[in-house]
């Protein structure tokens, strides 16, 4: 052999070194490998769109309940409304109370005023 078909035999790269079986099984890996990547990829990315429509989802249903709060608070305050009560009151039958009826009760507990530094 001379030396320049021994130099190419030695820089000859090895996938075309090996026999054309064993070529054909690295060439299928490789293509098992890059398709299982690719499912992964395709994989994630699937997910995050479902994460966003869930957020989507979730924002909706945060933002219906806190309309429902106003809407209850808006509610309880007309209900709890002073006058209303009073009026409400008055229609069944009951009366403001008579001072002589009012009992003061002396309060015994802990002072509630804040102490001074």
């Amino acid at each position: 052999m001379s030396y320049p078909q021994r130099f190419y035999r030695l820089t000859r790269p090895l996938v075309l070194r090996l026999s054309p079986v064993k070529r054909l099984l690295i060439l299928v890996g490789a293509a098992l490998l890059l398709g299982a990547i690719a499912m992964m990829v395709v994989q994630r990315r699937q997910r995050i769109v479902h994460y966003g429509y869930e957020l989507s989802r979730l924002v909706k249903e945060r933002d219906a309940l806190a309309e429902d709060i106003r809407g209850l608070q808006v509610e309880r305050a007309v209900l709890a409304a002073p006058d209303r009560v009073r009026r409400l009151a008055l229609e069944l039958g009951m009366q403001p109370p008579q001072t002589d009826n009012v009992t003061t009760v002396p309060y015994s507990g802990p002072s509630l005023k804040p102490k001074a530094p």
